[in-house]
């Protein structure tokens, strides 16, 4: 049996052993019976001007009752194979599921094997010049391998668990199990992923690299095959796990008649402060405490016509240049598992509805337009950028403000408020105007780095129950790229639904 003890306020100086002593000096149960105990979150409370951890620790006691597997099999024959499409979270732990469990897969994704992919990813940082198939966006482990590794979701789903566990049996740090905020780091998640590959491989599924797929040939409103560079695959099942960035494959799937709709997204920059300042600002005298590690934080605002907010804060991380098209750029934020680098960063962007533009595939032409301006801003990958305060004040910057861009491909000054429709624009002046308030100096010791773009899908594959296109069967858009999720987390549970949703009707192939 098992007894969580939730609420135990310790100093920030105690360590997880000593919440599971208090613990189980607390909890009541005998402790002859007690057979393990283990944190299974930390949290940080910061209110009232003073640090604490805040933890939960389950206990497990005798008698123990095995949990049941209500999971039912299906038993009608596969005719074809399972083709996946897309190596991210979705695609990554749908194939893991299958392959877990005793099904065939193929696993196809159109850039490289993971470390592959970094020398690419090296590569265009040192020249400028882009593999379109395999950069920060596309390859192995997905967007979310160049990125701070966030394992937080929204989506009250126990899948979570099953999420998190799996990153620990691939190589991710056991903190990740209790931690309020988990996340891995994209110099650990590269391994992790690979690992999942192995696995998958090594339980019958099949992986292919360098695949890009071209078509999907549907006979009868059912799904029949896809056309890759590699040739014809035929499928019973396509799962597509595409991710938000395969601006190709939404214009052949819309051209099919795929039936797909225009969705909300968000726009704006990167804004940059030294890590030191934003631990200063959210720990005050206990910034640098070991038990704390590099503060993050979250800002929102809402204005008269939209909303603007922070998204995907990175402590201690860099700004990466997400671009996949060239003459276009596009930025990104990632931290490494350590989160210890001379900046944190994060996207503060404004709402971006499907009333900013027109047709289902016009929030792609929105995204193409602002990258393509902020390319033309250089006539280069090199990265406008502009100090937050004259951003606000609609001033070209003529020196940094003592914070350095750790953009890779070099950085000139530019007036970003020319990069982003203007409505948008307005709104994050604002917004950033209220940040100031929330945070003392936010922002005059800060820099902007333009443009992000590739928040979300701006548009969104409809599916039915079955998690099926609804006008075609045997189709099944999963994961963020179909606008069903919104990070690693949630496109992994995704994935994982997908694959259950498959294993409840067929039998193992």
């Amino acid at each position: 049996m098992k007894k969580i003890i939730s609420n135990i306020l310790m100093s920030v100086d105690c360590t997880n052993n000593d919440a599971v002593e208090y613990a189980l000096n607390n909890s009541k149960i005998d402790k002859s019976i007690i057979t393990s105990a283990k944190v299974v979150k930390r949290s940080v409370d910061a209110r009232r001007g003073d640090i604490n951890l805040v933890y939960a620790v389950e206990i497990e006691y005798l008698p123990v009752e095995k949990e049941k597997n209500e999971f039912t099999f299906g038993t009608k024959k596969l005719k074809g194979d399972i083709v996946i499409v897309g190596a991210g979270p979705a695609g990554l732990f749908c194939a893991y599921t299958l392959t877990k469990n005793g099904y065939k897969c193929v696993l196809a994704e159109r850039g490289q094997s993971v470390y592959e992919r970094v020398k690419s990813v090296d590569s265009f940082y040192k020249s400028g010049n882009l593999n379109i198939n395999s950069n920060v966006q596309f390859g192995e482990g997905g967007a979310g391998t160049f990125s701070d590794g966030k394992l937080t979701t929204r989506v009250g789903d126990a899948r979570s668990k099953i999420v998190l566990e799996t990153f620990v049996e691939n190589g991710a740090k056991e903190d990740i199990l209790y931690a309020q905020k988990p996340h891995i780091g994209t110099d650990m998640l590269k391994d992790i992923v690979a690992n999942m590959r192995k696995e998958i491989i090594k339980n019958g599924g099949v992986v292919l690299f360098d695949t890009t797929v071209s078509d999907v040939v549907i006979k009868n409103n059912q799904v029949y095959s896809v056309i890759t560079n590699r040739g014809e695959i035929p499928a019973e099942k396509v799962i597509l796990a595409i991710g938000h960035s395969a601006r190709d494959t939404y214009s052949m799937l819309y051209k099919k008649g795929i039936a797909m709709e225009a969705k909300a997204f968000a726009m704006g920059y990167r804004i940059e402060h030294k890590r030191e300042f934003i631990d200063y600002s959210q720990y005050g005298k206990y910034a640098g405490h070991k038990n704390l590690g590099s503060a993050d934080y979250r800002l929102t605002y809402n204005g008269k016509d939209r909303s603007c907010f922070s998204f995907c804060m990175c402590p201690g991380g860099y700004v990466v240049a997400a671009a996949s098209e060239n003459g276009g750029i596009t930025v990104n934020g990632m931290s490494e598992n350590s989160r210890n680098g001379e900046n944190s960063n994060s996207a503060i962007v404004a709402q971006i509805t499907p009333n900013d533009y027109e047709g289902v595939l016009g929030g792609i032409e929105l995204q193409r337009k602002y990258e393509s301006l902020a390319y033309g801003a250089t006539n280069s990958f090199v990265a406008p950028i502009q100090n937050t305060e004259d951003f606000i004040n609609g001033k070209v910057s003529k020196k940094l403000n003592g914070v350095v861009p750790s953009y890779p491909l070099g950085y000139e000054f530019a007036d970003l408020g020319k990069l982003m429709p203007a409505e948008a624009v307005k709104t994050l002046r604002e917004g950033l105007k209220s940040f100031d308030r929330k945070i003392k100096n936010f922002t005059t010791c800060s820099v902007l780095t333009g443009v992000e773009t590739r928040t979300s899908a701006p548009l969104r594959i409809l599916r039915n129950e079955l998690m099926e296109s609804i006008n075609v069967c045997g189709l099944m858009p999963i994961g963020e790229g179909a606008g069903y999720a919104g990070g690693i987390m949630s496109a992994a549970i995704d994935g994982i639904k997908a694959a259950e949703r498959i294993m409840s009707v067929y039998d193992r192939n």
